[in-house]
């Protein structure tokens, strides 16, 4: 199986570019998805502060790789040849999917004033409001690990520019399949 590994820090377009993987009818996972569910079973509010602290005291109590093992609980079983995992956040989680398949990494950047005026005009009630939380959002991301993970060279990497359009966007990932299939 291909694992594509969608990557990007707040606001790159992550989950877009999924989003159009998911239209061409291959499964989508988000890690996040895990975090959310320990927030829920906890009775705790859905905020970003919470998802952080959850996220660290998982990964503090079982493991850098936890988010990735109880994500795969999701596709062990899939017959498919490619699925889309997104979200990510140190390279631990990325070792841990080789024992599933090929690890593809998908990485989608924005430069950063882009990033924070996508994440302000989502106008979600957990997303920053101000440019500082934007930038606090983002220090969290790489205190977890992020930087390694857009930077390392042990996956093969396919870079996308998103400062454009969803169009431009979608055409881009589009490319990127045909290339992976």
């Amino acid at each position: 199986m291909k694992i594509i590994i969608v990557v990007g820090l707040p606001g790159a377009g992550k989950d877009t570019a999924a989003e159009f993987i998911k239209n061409e009818g291959i499964h989508y996972f988000a890690f996040s998805d895990v975090i959310k569910d320990e927030i829920r079973s906890r009775g705790m509010k859905d905020t970003l502060k919470n998802e952080e602290d959850i996220a660290k005291e998982l990964r503090k109590s079982y493991g850098r790789d936890i988010i990735a093992q109880r994500t795969s609980e999701k596709i062990k079983n899939l017959q498919e040849d490619v699925t889309c995992l997104g979200g990510p956040r140190n390279i631990e989680e990325l070792e841990y999917m080789k024992g599933f398949g090929e690890v593809i990494l998908l990485v989608v950047e924005a430069d950063e004033r882009t990033r924070y005026e996508r994440v302000k005009a989502r106008g979600e009630s957990r997303d920053p409001k101000t440019f500082e939380e934007f930038l606090w959002r983002q220090n969290k991301n790489y205190e977890l690990g992020i930087g390694k993970v857009l930077k390392t060279k042990d996956f093969p990497k396919y870079v996308i520019s998103n400062n454009g359009t969803p169009d431009e966007l979608k055409a881009q990932v589009i490319k990127f399949l045909k290339t992976i299939k």
